[in-house]
């Protein structure tokens, strides 16, 4: 595991998640979006909208799809 890269994504939640029952298990998954704000000449300029799908199993799938909503802040 030490060659792994993990990064970490703060964004809102384009939607809300959508659950699914398989036989292995459950999975639950959204998309969020991310729009960074530099500082430009003129004041803040917000940069293009970066979009993430996120997919999550088992338990985690259970709490997302009971505690997240479109517009939420996330961190992933």
């Amino acid at each position: 595991m030490a060659n792994e890269t993990f990064i970490t994504v703060r964004g809102n939640a384009a939607k809300d998640p959508e659950r699914r029952e398989t036989r292995n298990g459950s999975w639950a998954r959204f998309s969020m979006g991310v729009t960074a704000r530099v500082r430009g000449d003129d004041g803040y300029v917000d940069r293009p909208t970066q979009w993430f799908e996120i997919r999550v199993y088992g338990t985690q799938a259970d709490n997302v799809a009971r505690s997240i909503t479109k517009g939420c802040p996330v961190l992933v």
